[in-house]
C-alpha cells in the first residue's frame, strides 16, 4: 500500500508518529509538507527522520482569524503530482489546510483512491456566519464523504456522527504523540529534587486564544498570600509582547519567569515543577505535563482534554476564569502530597490508556478499514 501523508509543515510533535506509521507492515509510507512559516510555531523538523519526505513549493494565502491574520498553504500543481504519484491511500490534514485537503480529495474521488480525513473536528461553541458557513458547509460535505475519519477525540466523534458521518467510519485516537524523547530526559534526571516552592508551567505557542493573563492574574493573586510561587511560561508566539507587558503591570506580585520555545529539555524541565495551567485553546501540551507526572488544570482546549484529564490527575473546565484557576492553585499549593499523587495518576494515565502504543494501534485499524474496505 502506497499511503502519503499531507501535512503544512513538519512538526518535530508529528515526527514519532510518522516513524511509527512508516514501520506498519505493508505500508510505503510518504510525507509531503510546505516550508517554514516565518514567525509562526509551524516550523519544520531539522533533525535526521527514517521515512521518506518531501517539501513542496508552496504558496500561502491570507485570511482573517480570531488572532490576527492567518495563512492558508496551497501546493501549485498538486493535482499533477498526485497523479503522477497515485498514491493508494491518502492522510490528509483537515480544514487547517483546506485548500490542499480538498483537492486531496477530488483526486482520490476522481481516481478511485482511498482518503482519511485528520480533524479535530469542531471546537466546542463555535459558530459561523456568512463566508465562513459556506466554507463549513464544504468541509461537512467532506468529512461525510471521505473513505474514514480519523478523529482527535470523543468530542470530535459526536460532532462527526451528528452531522452524519457513520460511527464505523470513524476512529478516534486522543491526540497524543511519541513520548519516548520526554521519557528519556525524564530518565536522566529522574532522582533530580523539584525547584523549591510552588512552581506553575504554561507550555504552547503564546496567541491571544491562550488567555495568559488569566493566568497571571490567578498567580498574581496567590503570590498574595503565599511567597514561594513562580510561574513558568514556556513557549513564543506573536503574542508573547503582549503577554510580558501585561505580566509587568500586573502589580508585580508574581514572580514570572519567561523561558522561550524549548524543544529538547522541555522534559527536564517539567520535571523540576509542580502543575501545569492551560488557561486557552491547545491540547498537546497536556502529553507533556503529564509524561512529566504533572497535574494539569486545562480550560476548553482541541477536545483531548476531555478525554486525557479526570478527576485522578487535574481539573477541567469549559468556563475558564481567573477564580477558577486560583481555586485549584490554592489546593494544590496548600496539599502536595495531592499534587504528588494526581502526578502520578497523570503518567499512569498517559502511558496506559492513552497510551502512543495505543494511538497507533487505532490509526492502523483506521488505515487497514479504508485499504481492505470494498
Amino acid at each position: 500500500m502506497k499511503l502519503l501523508c499531507l501535512y503544512q509543515v513538519m512538526f518535530h510533535y508529528r515526527v514519532g508518529t510518522y516513524e511509527a506509521i512508516s514501520k506498519l507492515p505493508n505500508v510505503d509510507f510518504e510525507l509531503w509538507h510546505g516550508a517554514d512559516f516565518d514567525g509562526t510555531k509551524k516550523i519544520n523538523y531539522k533533525g535526521y527522520v527514517s521515512f521518506r519526505h518531501k517539501q513542496l513549493p508552496r504558496i500561502k494565502l491570507p485570511f482573517k482569524t480570531n488572532n490576527g491574520i492567518g495563512e492558508i498553504p496551497y501546493y501549485p500543481f498538486l493535482l499533477f503530482r498526485l497523479t503522477k504519484y497515485s498514491p493508494d491511500v491518502i492522510l490528509t490534514e483537515g480544514t487547517s489546510s483546506l485548500i490542499v485537503s480538498s483537492i486531496a480529495f477530488i483526486y482520490a474521488k476522481l481516481f478511485r483512491k482511498k482518503i482519511i480525513w485528520w480533524t479535530l473536528g469542531e471546537l466546542d461553541g463555535r459558530r459561523h456566519s456568512g463566508l465562513r458557513k459556506i466554507i463549513d458547509g464544504w468541509v461537512c460535505y467532506l468529512e461525510k464523504n471521505c473513505d474514514a475519519v480519523f478523529a482527535y477525540s470523543s468530542q470530535a466523534f459526536r460532532y462527526l456522527t451528528s452531522i452524519g458521518v457513520e460511527e464505523r467510519r470513524v476512529f478516534v485516537g486522543v491526540n497524543v504523540t511519541d513520548p519516548s524523547r520526554r521519557l528519556s530526559e525524564i530518565e536522566r534526571v529522574k532522582k533530580a529534587d523539584k525547584e523549591s516552592g510552588f512552581n506553575v508551567v504554561f507550555v504552547g505557542a503564546i496567541n491571544k486564544s491562550k488567555q495568559l493573563e488569566l493566568l497571571i492574574d490567578a498567580v498574581a493573586e496567590l503570590s498574595q498570600d503565599y511567597h514561594d510561587v513562580t510561574l513558568h511560561i514556556i513557549g513564543d508566539g506573536n503574542y508573547l509582547e503582549n503577554v510580558k507587558k501585561y505580566a509587568l503591570s500586573s502589580g508585580g506580585n508574581a514572580n514570572v519567569v519567561f523561558h522561550g520555545r524549548v524543544v529538547e529539555g522541555l522534559g527536564q524541565m517539567l520535571t523540576r515543577y509542580q502543575v501545569m495551567v492551560l488557561p486557552g485553546l491547545g491540547g498537546l501540551a497536556i502529553v507533556d505535563g503529564m509524561i512529566c507526572s504533572l497535574p494539569v488544570i486545562s480550560g476548553p482546549a482541541d477536545g483531548t482534554e476531555l478525554d486525557l484529564i479526570n478527576d485522578d490527575c487535574g481539573f477541567v473546565t469549559k468556563n475558564m476564569t481567573k477564580d477558577f484557576i486560583l481555586d485549584k492553585l490554592r489546593i494544590l499549593h496548600n496539599d502536595s502530597s495531592l499534587a504528588q499523587r494526581m502526578g502520578e495518576n497523570a503518567f499512569q494515565r498517559i502511558t496506559g490508556k492513552y497510551s502512543f502504543n495505543s494511538y497507533m494501534n487505532i490509526l492502523s485499524d483506521c488505515i487497514n478499514f479504508v485499504w481492505y474496505e470494498k
